[in-house]
């Protein structure tokens, strides 16, 4: 049986690739699955997909197991991130850096957001600091 989940949508994978997303690009079985819905059926991807891609395709096979980076900690630095992730409780996500509070501001999965010290940074960077 497989360790590899899937849980991220297709809109996700395309709102972060925008017109390069080609479905032909990927492995059906190893990068994403056809669910079965109530009319049809829908494309669902692994769960890791969207920090695989970032910016350039890695092919991860079954047999070998993604890497896995820890986050870096830059103090008060703004990062960008991608939402990768949305709980029931709206004041968190998961992103591509870890784990953010948000506090309840409506965030998009897919969405590029700014991040300082694991939270949502909405201020510009001029006056943070």
């Amino acid at each position: 049986m497989s360790d590899v989940k899937f849980g991220v949508y297709e809109r996700a994978v395309k709102a972060l690739l925008g017109d390069k997303y080609a479905l032909e690009k990927f492995v059906e079985g190893v990068d994403y699955k056809r669910m079965r819905v109530r009319i049809g059926t829908r494309v669902m991807f692994r769960n890791d997909i969207l920090e695989s891609i970032g910016g350039e395709r890695v092919m991860v096979s079954p047999a070998q197991p993604a890497e896995q980076s820890e986050p870096q900690k830059q103090g008060d630095e703004v990062q960008e991130a991608v939402v990768t992730q949305r709980y029931p409780n709206p004041r968190y996500v998961n992103t591509t850096i870890g784990r953010v509070f948000v506090g309840g501001k409506s965030v998009k999965l897919g969405q590029k957001i700014r991040v300082r010290n694991s939270e949502l940074a909405l201020k510009p960077v001029s006056y943070l600091g």
